[in-house]
């Protein structure tokens, strides 16, 4: 029986998502050390130890998941609930609640964690780092994409779009549920977003001292801060003991809840948050700037493009062009602006260079002065020709790749020769076109 009880008090794998359940454990074990001092506000003086107790007890658990962003989401959430809940505070109460946070670091230094935090506060640890660069671009892709980059997209336009070059490491989300949320809903999501979070702090903030409405605040503070470090707000189990805090305290204040002066605190501070947030988004620098209107992204400005990258494939131009093309663009001082459409529009008509990668429709030939075709099928070979015609073309096979491309274009050039249209065979290449960007930006120059 010892056996297994000690297994599930050293297990960080609570809600069964390996590793990654480790922030979300943690998230929720501070939440729950949090909540335990509600007990505290009782008259019965033993009710105090008992919360003593039973906090102690998450936070052994807290320490083990090594979980630097819960650590910190309890030291502040519990602060909130010292400060505001006017618990009488005798000399053995603090003495109790000193040695407990004495004994606490003592353990973390022991398994190590301190050393942890330490990296953290040194800028020594790599998943800090990591997490800077991240929030960093995140709040850069809020302004650059006032309608959003799409649900489930942030992650994957922070590798294309924001990533350093030359790093692969692929990311399901920005390792932070308000960033993840901010950055790929529009700007009337953004706004109900900040207006909950308003609420809620309006509706929990303790304007006299109150056990209850501290204790609520404290559990949304340290909820709101642990999912600033880690995506912990999408898990469900998560929200029980926030949700249930609030409730509580909208009981406590339901009066609150009639002033028109409270909905105008809520919404106010809303508004201030967003446009402080859009704000520094704008100030930020950046390398090359990148702009998202509907479906479109304008990489190096939003006036001006001249070249348009169709309909990109991944197996032509690699699971990570946009940072191939951001690369090419830096290092040329990002003369142009490059268009990236995943289909044709009407207003793309004053685009003077194309590049085509993988399938496409031949009638966007008709379009564009200079073309440029990488690995490039037409879906109509009859009328391929008509479209060409005129036009300075560039088409570009890998030759390792499939002998039936290489083929199709070898005898489609015999039998329409045109010195307009050249050909380049890269013979060790096969469905992917090594550094495909130098041919995009020859194309610019000779404009």
């Amino acid at each position: 029986m010892h056996f297994y009880l000690v297994q599930i008090a050293q297990r960080l794998d609570w809600f069964d998502y390996g590793v990654a359940s480790i922030s979300r454990t943690g998230a929720f074990v501070a939440c729950a050390a949090v909540a335990c001092w509600i007990f505290a506000g009782s008259s019965r003086k033993w009710v105090f130890w008992l919360s003593l107790l039973a906090s102690g007890t998450f936070v052994y658990f807290l320490i083990q998941t090594q979980s630097r962003g819960a650590m910190i989401g309890f030291a502040v959430g519990v602060a909130l609930v010292f400060v505001g809940s006017g618990m009488n505070w005798t000399r053995w109460r603090v003495i109790a609640v000193g040695l407990a946070a004495l004994l606490g670091c003592w353990y973390a230094h022991q398994i190590g964690f301190a050393r942890r935090v330490e990296q953290m506060v040194m800028l020594q640890s790599s998943s800090a780092n990591v997490r800077g660069d991240i929030y960093l671009s995140g709040i850069k892709m809020i302004a650059d994409a006032p309608q959003g980059w799409g649900a489930g997209n942030a992650a994957q336009a922070y590798r294309q779009w924001y990533q350093p070059p030359g790093e692969t490491e692929s990311y399901l989300s920005l390792l932070n549920s308000h960033l993840n949320f901010l950055t790929e809903h529009g700007v009337l999501a953004r706004l109900g977003y900040f207006c909950f979070w308003s609420f809620v702090l309006c509706a929990c903030m303790p304007l006299r001292k109150n056990i209850f409405a501290a204790t609520a605040l404290g559990v949304w503070v340290c909820f709101g801060l642990t999912a600033c470090f880690s995506n912990v707000a999408n898990f469900w189990v998560l929200w029980v003991i926030p949700v249930a805090a609030l409730m509580m305290a909208l009981i406590f204040h339901r009066k609150r809840l009639l002033a028109p002066r409270f909905w105008g605190s809520v919404i106010g501070g809303a508004v201030l948050c967003l446009g402080v947030l859009w704000g520094v988004s704008l100030l930020l620098p950046r390398a090359v700037a990148v702009k998202k209107i509907g479906a479109n992204i304008y990489v190096g400005g939003t006036k001006e493009a001249r070249a348009l990258l169709l309909q990109p494939d991944l197996r032509v131009l690699g699971s990570t062009y946009g940072q191939e093309l951001r690369q090419a663009m830096r290092a040329r001082d990002g003369a142009h602006t490059v268009l990236v459409a995943p289909r044709w529009k009407k207003e793309m008509e004053g685009i003077d260079s194309i590049v085509i990668s993988g399938e496409f429709p031949v009638g966007v030939l008709r379009h564009g002065k200079r073309i440029v075709l990488l690995n490039a099928q037409p879906d109509d070979t009859d009328r391929l020709a008509e479209f060409l015609k005129g036009k300075d073309v560039l088409v570009v096979v890998g030759g390792m790749g499939d002998w039936r491309l290489k083929r199709f274009w070898e005898q489609w050039l015999k039998e329409n020769e045109n010195p307009q249209i050249r050909s380049m065979v890269i013979q060790h290449a096969a469905d992917y076109i090594p550094e495909w960007p130098r041919f995009l930006f020859e194309t610019e120059e000779a404009s």
